[in-house]
């Protein structure tokens, strides 16, 4: 029992200096943890856990090939135990993996592995983080210049919606706010930047309610984005506040893509004026200017809001 009890406290130190970006710290608690409950009898599931533990911070810390292979360990041992929450857990972390690593279709293969096992098992909340997890990813691919990015957009927010109505059924606000983040990315992204914009509203207030300061940044850096082109003093204010709450309380990989879009926004008008067109330009640039008609079959609503340069 005092071991069980030392091992859980060595996993609330690896959490915290996990936390803390102390990454070196908190792989060497998880080891630890991973040691006193090897061949300890009934702690299985629990040697299992402290080694997906082990495996994130060292996937954070940039030791891939040991995070992958405690992973597997991990996955090997929750199966083996018949432990479907946690095998579900692991399979979304190992895609995840691959998402981060640009191994999509691998990362996608393994999703849809833990999606239906999800759905087998109701496993609800593991759902969710997986159907989240994947639309994210298509942005990415979509980000990338895949050949199929309308293809990709409609995935990523098909999965999105479903994501974000599941963290709704079971009241997890954080997931929420995550989902309606997404969909935001992803509607502004497809040229409905009316929609993208209340989606980040939304999980700006529920980043408020929750007092997820780093999380309001980032989203508030979305409704900035939205502003771009019908108000940029507006999206100038907005980005700057956005970048306050990111760098108080946000991490350095969200603070750059802060930076950097605060530049944007603040130097574009500069930019446009040095580049300024002389008069009488081609009737086939000023039809390349013109907005379109976006419609989104999926949420039934038609929106004239996609602006050229979005």
């Amino acid at each position: 029992e005092d071991t069980e009890r030392h091992s859980l406290a060595l996993l609330v130190v690896a959490d915290v200096r996990a936390a803390a970006g102390e990454h070196d710290e908190a792989e060497e608690a998880a080891s630890k943890a991973v040691e006193l409950l090897d061949g300890l009898p009934g702690m299985k599931v629990r040697q299992a856990a402290a080694t997906r533990r082990l495996a994130e911070a060292c996937f954070a810390k940039g030791s891939d090939t040991d995070a992958w292979m405690y992973s597997k360990e991990a996955l090997e041992m929750f199966r083996a135990e018949g432990h479907a929450k946690g095998e579900a857990a692991m399979l979304c972390e190992v895609a995840s993996a691959h998402f981060r690593a640009g191994s999509f279709q691998e990362g996608h293969f393994i999703a849809e592995e833990c999606a239906k096992l999800c759905r087998e098992g109701g496993l609800k909340q593991q759902l969710a983080h997986m159907l989240h997890a994947s639309a994210r990813a298509r942005l990415d691919q979509e980000a990338a210049g895949n050949g199929q990015g309308q293809q990709l957009n409609w995935r990523a927010r098909q999965g999105a919606k479903e994501a974000l109505s599941i963290y709704q059924d079971i009241g997890d606000l954080r997931g929420q706010a995550r989902a309606l983040g997404t969909l935001a990315l992803a509607f502004m992204s497809y040229g409905n930047v009316l929609e993208g914009r209340a989606k980040a509203k939304a999980a700006v207030e529920i980043c408020k309610t929750i007092g997820d300061r780093g999380a309001e940044g980032q989203n508030l850096l979305l409704v900035a984005q939205s502003r771009f082109h019908d108000n940029r003093d507006e999206a100038a204010r907005l980005a700057g506040l956005a970048q306050r709450l990111i760098r108080e309380h946000g991490d350095k990989v969200a603070l750059k893509d802060a930076e950097q879009v605060v530049q944007a926004i603040r130097h574009e008008p500069k930019a446009a004026k040095a580049s300024r067109r002389p008069a009488g330009a081609s009737l086939a640039e000023t039809m390349a200017m013109k907005s379109d008609l976006v419609m989104d079959m999926d949420m039934m609503k038609t929106r004239a809001v996609y602006f050229f340069g979005f």
